[in-house]
């Protein structure tokens, strides 16, 4: 077997680097940062020195949920049938009937009349019991026909769901068509190649591997509802099993009467001693190729085809918020130490319950929504407080449409907890405040770690179709970074997640922040960073920033940048900037000195003219520019 090739495209091992037969890529059951899943090109066998999973190519293939697993099987040729499409199934084991069985078949092959078994040519398969019933005859097990007056089928011996006439598959060329038909009379009488199943239309044996072989099966089911869709249900196992394969369904002419078979074909041709298999073949002839039904779901994918695409328009965004919050996306609200972001998530959350007609500026939809807030962080006193006080701006009618959940600090899952809330309360929005403490996941750093924070979360937009939004953080430091979503604790796997990111972050005016919409999925979305007011536990729009750089200067920056410049010219050089540098602070180096003044020029505190060139601008820091806010 082309195990290289299995390998790499069947199971999607990724970054393989080889050494001879030996391959090593990424492994599939975990985390895998460095290559520590071993395979054998010649053998198939592999193992994951990282996790200790280990095992041969049908094993790997069963934990993939492969179809068709035991192609993988690796069974010397000597014991392999002609497999089709390079299917390959483990022979079987012949199965010998007990000696009751066997004494039971012998007795009722040899009370069959001639008449019958000269015009069948059943060979051992078939017989008559003392009762004058027909008997089907299996590896180890006898089935009795109905009986005159209607009496049910019975077994003796083994009579689960199989295969009738299975042993006498490997005869028939597999390049030749095979025919399955409903009932044991219908396969024995049929001129054909063909067999039949053992329970009737509506049951298939669990194992079809037999039918491998053969590139084109026709299915001959009975003329009426049952054969139908006993006919359709079997073809679409066989397609599962086989989608290269032809597979089709006879279709019987629809003059004829219900229940028509080909047991009443060969009845007609003992009746006039001559071929009246006339309506057979032309059923054959009529036969319909069978295809799959394209379904919604492929496990965890939605089906999108070209053709519905073309055929349809998507539907609009749908907005909880305008501008601020989409219905039912992945939404996250990050930012700073100080930003008071949980206080803006709970005005959001309180606004949309309440049915307020506009939050931040921004029109809310007009009605009260069901708004879930989980609390992770500050507990019930501390919620209790920042939801009386929030309350306090507002003409409050929310009572029904705002609910909470909330513990203390303490790390851990919550997310089962947060599954059996919602059959309470109904939520179309679910707030977790905040992401950290939701989870027991200790490293944010790690994608294995935030990748079951993220399908967590997923989970409840995809079961209950709701809206999520998570409050974060921001990394330690980095503040001359401002707003940028590089900023936001968590691994690549976070950021490609989300679908909706808004950032928050504190400036070096008391209570008043920077927000902006840092990444959306799928359409353009306002850039623009807005300066909010927060006053009296409530947040308020102030305007639009075009420059929000002096927001970010630390006063610690701004009076070391400012000691410098006053020691300068209005208009001044590099080499003056260093020389009074240098006089104040002996001890530091001339690169810091370089470093301060690039700062200083991309503040509004000095303009840059020239290469090497520029101009004091102090006045556009002041304390009374801070004040007016």
């Amino acid at each position: 077997m082309d195990y290289q090739r299995i390998f790499e495209f069947d199971f999607g091992i990724q970054k393989i680097k080889y050494r001879g037969s030996q391959g090593q890529g990424l492994c599939p059951f975990h985390d895998d940062q460095n290559p520590s899943f071993s395979f054998s090109t010649e053998t198939g066998l592999w193992n994951c020195f990282g996790c200790g999973e280990k095992g041969n190519a049908y094993t790997l293939a069963k934990i993939l949920e492969m179809p068709n697993p035991n192609q993988y099987l690796n069974i010397p040729s000597t014991l392999m049938k002609n497999g089709h499409n390079g299917g390959i199934r483990p022979p079987k084991t012949e199965i010998k009937p007990t000696d009751e069985i066997a004494m039971k078949q012998a007795k009722y092959t040899s009370q069959l009349p001639n008449d019958i078994k000269d015009k069948l040519d059943s060979g051992e398969h078939l017989g008559m019991d003392d009762s004058g019933r027909l008997t089907f005859h299996y590896p180890n097990g006898i089935k009795h026909h109905k009986g005159k007056n209607g009496e049910a089928p019975y077994w003796d011996g083994d009579g689960h769901c199989q295969i009738f006439m299975e042993e006498i598959l490997s005869s028939f060329k597999p390049d030749k068509p095979i025919y399955i038909f409903e009932g044991e009379k219908d396969a024995l009488a049929a001129p054909f190649n063909g067999i039949s199943f053992s329970a009737g239309a509506g049951s298939i044996p669990k194992d079809i591997s037999p039918l491998f072989d053969f590139n084109t099966i026709y299915i001959a089911y009975d003329n009426d509802e049952s054969g139908d869709s006993g006919a359709k249900k079997l073809a679409g196992r066989i397609k599962k099993d086989l989608p290269n394969n032809n597979v089709l369904i006879c279709r019987w002419d629809e003059s004829l009467p219900k229940e028509y078979d080909v047991w009443d074909e060969c009845v007609k041709t003992w009746e006039n001693k001559n071929y009246c298999y006339d309506e057979l073949d032309k059923a054959i002839t009529n036969a319909t190729e069978f295809e799959l039904e394209l379904p919604n779901k492929i496990g965890v994918f939605t089906v999108l085809t070209g053709k519905r695409a073309s055929a349809t328009t998507p539907p609009p965004t749908e907005w909880l918020i305008k501008g601020i919050l989409p219905k039912r996306f992945n939404a996250v609200i990050a930012g700073t130490t100080g930003s008071k972001k949980s206080m803006y998530a709970m005005q959001l959350g309180m606004s949309v319950a309440n049915g307020e007609k506009e939050f931040c500026g921004n029109k809310i939809i007009p009605k009260q929504t069901n708004v879930l807030y989980v609390d992770t962080e500050v507990g019930e006193y501390g919620v209790h407080r920042r939801y009386q006080n929030i309350k306090r701006n507002m003409n409050w009618s929310g009572d029904e449409y705002f609910n909470t959940i909330t513990k203390g600090g303490s790390v851990m899952d919550v997310w089962d907890m947060v599954h059996n809330a919602y059959r309470y309360f109904r939520p179309e929005l679910i707030i977790f405040d905040s992401l950290y403490n939701s989870t027991s996941c200790d490293d944010f750093s790690r994608a294995g770690q935030i990748q079951k924070v993220t399908n967590a979360l997923t989970e409840f937009k995809e079961r209950y179709g709701v809206s999520v939004l998570a409050v974060h953080h921001f990394n330690k430091g980095g503040n001359e970074m401002g707003l940028d979503i590089d900023r936001m604790s968590g691994a690549a796997q976070l950021k490609n997640w989300l679908e909706w990111c808004m950032l928050l972050i504190k400036t070096n005016v008391k209570d008043f922040n920077l927000w902006q919409v840092a990444k959306v999925r799928d359409f353009d979305h306002d850039e623009s960073v807005i300066g909010l007011k927060w006053n009296d536990f409530w947040f308020k729009t102030e305007g639009v920033i075009d420059d929000y750089k002096p927001f970010l200067i630390t006063d610690e920056k701004r009076n070391k940048w400012q000691s410098v410049l006053e020691g300068c010219s209005e208009q001044f050089d590099t080499q003056s900037w260093l020389n009074v540098f240098g006089s104040k602070y002996p001890t530091m180096t001339e690169r810091t000195g370089k470093q301060w003044l690039k700062e200083c020029s991309d503040s509004p505190m000095a303009n840059k003219l020239s290469h090497g060139i520029y101009k004091k601008n102090l006045r556009l820091i002041t304390e009374s520019d801070m004040d007016e806010l």
